[in-house]
């Protein structure tokens, strides 16, 4: 089999595993959060359910930082599926009669490992395709979590209604172990770092290390910054939105959420992939990096925008139209971001830096749902309320970050390229 076809096959297999189970783990998050709203009625009690795809992050950013030195990292990543699947059976026990302070523990010690899975999967990009494809192809294999999330909001409107507790926890472990059978087939190009250094020891270590490299190259500063600090705010609040905005504001059944899913799915997807396309034509990362701040600045504005507008409208089809905008938009700021660590990232250093920075925004994420619950009940559901101040947020934050960041002005050739090229 040629490189180029292996490639291709890697990317389908791993980009279907990475969709099916995150498809299941979805359709869980929303039915329970569903079920939680509609049983309480409760937007912090459901806010901190959704917060479980990001609570742990903290745990895994402590005590885990040896990414790229124990092997092939496709073969942890399917024994992560497994391990996932095993600790999603014990749900079942407390799902009759829901047992909230139960099923919260099991969820928080699964999404351990479903944070470890995260960076694993982002760390085996470079090992599973080609060095020259890996800027290419990374950001679609991470498009994979938002195929899975359409495939779980299709399921739910082509049933008419969203499966029970138990049988859609059933679901999510036949999803895992689904996914871990398409990643036996995958074939990796090398099994390990052709120069992987010894992992620090201390979390305070890391941090240094990670402070020194950010410091170093303003470039992987403002990029590996980007993505949490927006997903937090962006991606952390519309968790909450999506399966409470159509019931509370519009006046939605339940299975409506559904639509606000496929269509976060769609938008996504398209991002991502416009993102992709010009990305591979244009070349972002060997151009003037201001000129990449200076575009990121105008779409998270214009995103902010939509958000805003989007929950003022009480007309499903404005909503609909504007929701879609504002997560397009986000896309492009989110992959601005991420593909920009995968352009600067020391090479041996990739699973560090996107280990920390993701570790610092799903904690933020979590407080952000927490915040985003709390707010809807102090404002009684006055949803723009709540974005306003959100946006305000994150606007405040990215002006600190750009002004922060200043990057070089002339061509300069990505590290990783370096690396590869030598």
């Amino acid at each position: 089999m040629t490189t180029d076809r292996r490639a291709v096959v890697n990317l389908v297999l791993s980009t279907s595993a990475f969709a099916i189970s995150a498809g299941g783990s979805v359709l869980l998050q929303i039915v329970f959060a569903t079920t939680i709203y509609e049983q309480t009625g409760s937007g912090l009690l459901s806010s901190l359910f959704i917060s479980l795809q990001y609570l742990p992050a903290l745990l895994v950013l402590i005590f885990k930082n040896d990414w790229e030195s124990r092997g092939n990292p496709s073969r942890r990543w399917l024994r992560l599926e497994l391990l996932a699947a095993l600790m999603t059976c014990p749900i079942l026990l407390f799902v009759g009669k829901p047992n909230y302070v139960m099923l919260f523990l099991l969820l928080f010690a699964r999404g351990i490992v479903d944070h470890i899975a995260r960076v694993i999967k982002a760390v085996a990009a470079r090992y599973i395709f080609p060095p020259d494809k890996v800027t290419r192809y990374a950001p679609i294999l991470q498009s994979g979590f938002h195929v899975g999330i359409g495939l779980a909001a299709v399921v739910g409107i082509a049933t008419g209604k969203f499966f029970t507790t138990a049988a859609v926890t059933k679901i999510d472990i036949a999803s895992f172990l689904v996914a871990a059978a398409l990643l036996a087939f995958v074939k990796p190009f090398s099994d390990v770092a052709s120069d992987p250094e010894p992992a620090l020891a201390s979390f305070r270590a890391r941090l240094a290390e990670y402070r020194s490299m950010l410091a170093a190259d303003r470039r992987l500063l403002f990029s590996a910054v980007l993505p949490p600090l927006s997903s937090s705010i962006f991606q952390g609040s519309y968790s909450v939105f999506l399966p409470l905005f159509p019931i509370r504001a519009l006046g939605l059944p339940a299975n409506a959420v559904a639509v606000g899913y496929v269509l976060v799915s769609a938008a996504i997807l398209g991002g991502s992939s416009v993102f992709s396309y010009a990305n591979h034509r244009y070349e972002f990362f060997k151009t003037d990096f201001v000129r990449i701040k200076r575009n990121v600045l105008w779409l998270s504005c214009a995103s902010a925008a939509a958000y805003l507008t989007a929950s003022v409208s009480h007309k499903f089809f404005v909503c609909a139209v504007l929701l879609t905008a504002m997560v397009f938009i986000f896309e492009l700021v989110w992959m601005s971001g991420y593909t920009g660590i995968f352009a600067y990232a020391p090479k041996g250093r990739l699973g560090s830096i996107i280990s920390i920075s993701y570790g610092f925004g799903f904690c933020a994420a979590s407080s952000c749902i927490v915040l985003t619950g709390v707010l809807l009940d102090y404002f009684k559901g006055s949803f723009p309320s709540v974005v306003a101040i959100l946006m305000g947020i994150y606007l405040v934050c990215f002006g600190a970050l750009y002004a922060f960041s200043v990057g070089p002005r002339r061509v300069i050739e990505p590290p990783l390229a370096r690396s590869d090229a030598s």
